[in-house]
């Protein structure tokens, strides 16, 4: 166990940690630059997340780590709680791994939710980016880009009759898909409790009044209901309060877009390239607006605190939606003197989308997108501080598209 805050907020260079074998001894370890803070963005998984409602005891909840080890009876009925990602893969793996028929699956469903195309990532003409870039062309507009990348097969919905609520850059196949469809959908709000009734009956209560749905003995209920890695931390929500390089520690969060692999590559990237006195300090002072104000050894800290910034998917404004492609841009920017360097990086990094055999256009669409963000500055609420980034951005980064065109 390791108290961040505590280490955050006091002047020792020491980290005091307690382990987790019971007997609670404790450590210290001596800084030399850096802790990594890992753990704020850290998904919250139905395994080690109880679920948010009571349950009487006797009643069959399993985790899907628990329904991956169990077999399973051909008459008996499983009901998945959650439409995230980790519901929607119970769902497909009790019928395509354990064999039980989609009339035996019931999942409840609080919000229907936008789902990226794995095929449409598939046939190379689509990327993560894809989404601030339609909000962009949207004049901010979140409703209308998603239904437009519905439009282009980059997205699908659960039920084509339903308009999804919610968008949590979760992504699925079309076979997938096409068992989810098979299955009992359940949409009626939040489960608020899971209860004995009657015998050996069950009751499925939902915090809509008057909602309540009763299953037989033969039922397992699948705890799927857990938040993942959108786990309630302000960082989803704020977009300028949590800096991700602070004096003593490094906080991994997402600077493009989900999944956050990438982004953390390219945090330690620049932590690699403060050490080794490879960032582009000029470019940092012409962001600071000319001379830094601190001594030399300090600039590094200094750049890095005020313009590495992190993406907050659930801050809806146009101007948070739309960050991405300013973000990446500023990690090719500041990584190194010479851009060419950073992009070469990126394409053998697994981890980035970059490596991929896209349309060289593609990759680089987020540059060109820096230039539309500067025309559209007052639709999507951009300061007169950002666009002067921005413009010095694109400047900066003039060699990767003349490479490209």
């Amino acid at each position: 166990v390791f108290d961040f805050d505590l280490f955050h907020a006091t002047e020792q260079r020491e980290a005091r940690f307690v382990s987790l074998d019971g007997k609670d001894k404790m450590y210290g370890v001596a800084v030399a630059e850096r802790v990594v803070n890992g753990a704020i963005m850290e998904p919250l998984v139905p395994s080690l997340t109880p679920v948010p409602f009571p349950v009487d005891p006797g009643i069959d909840l399993i985790t899907p780590n628990e329904l991956f080890e169990r077999k399973v009876k051909g008459h008996h009925h499983y009901v998945v709680i959650g439409c995230g990602k980790t519901g929607m893969d119970a769902v497909t793996h009790l019928q395509r791994e354990k064999g039980v028929d989609p009339k035996n699956v019931t999942l409840i469903m609080p919000n229907d939710c936008w789902i990226f195309n794995r095929n449409s990532l598939k046939k190379r003409n689509s990327t993560p980016l894809d989404f601030p870039s339609a909000v962009l062309d949207c004049d901010g507009d979140m409703g209308k880009a998603l239904r437009s990348m519905e439009d282009q097969g980059k997205l699908v919905r659960v039920d084509p009759s339903v308009t999804p609520t919610r968008f949590r850059y979760a992504m699925i196949g079309q076979k997938e898909l096409l068992l989810l469809r098979q299955v009992r959908k359940v949409r009626e709000g939040r489960v608020a409790g899971i209860k004995k009734c009657g015998g050996k009956n069950v009751l499925l209560e939902f915090e809509k009044e008057g909602c309540n749905i009763p299953f037989d003995k033969d039922v397992t209920f699948v705890h799927c209901c857990s938040p993942g890695p959108f786990n309630g931390h302000p960082m989803s929500y704020e977009s300028d309060n949590w800096p991700i390089f602070s004096d003593k520690m490094i906080t991994l969060a997402i600077i493009a877009t989900p999944p956050i692999s990438f982004s953390v590559s390219c945090i330690a990237y620049l932590e690699a390239s403060r050490l080794l006195g490879k960032l582009d300090l000029e470019f940092g002072r012409k962001l600071l607006g000319g001379d830094s104000g601190v001594t030399p050894e300090l600039e590094p800290d200094l750049v890095l605190k005020k313009f590495v910034k992190h993406f907050s998917p659930l801050n809806e404004s146009p101007r948070a939606q739309t960050s991405p492609m300013k973000l990446l841009a500023m990690f090719f920017a500041l990584a190194d003197s010479n851009c060419m360097k950073v992009m070469e990086w990126a394409k053998q990094n697994r981890l980035a989308f970059f490596s991929l055999p896209l349309d060289p256009a593609l990759k680089v669409k987020f540059l060109l997108d820096l230039e539309k963000m500067v025309k559209k500055r007052e639709v999507i609420g951009l300061s007169e501080k950002d666009v002067n980034e921005i413009e010095l951005l694109i400047e900066k980064l003039k060699p990767i598209m003349i490479k490209v065109s």
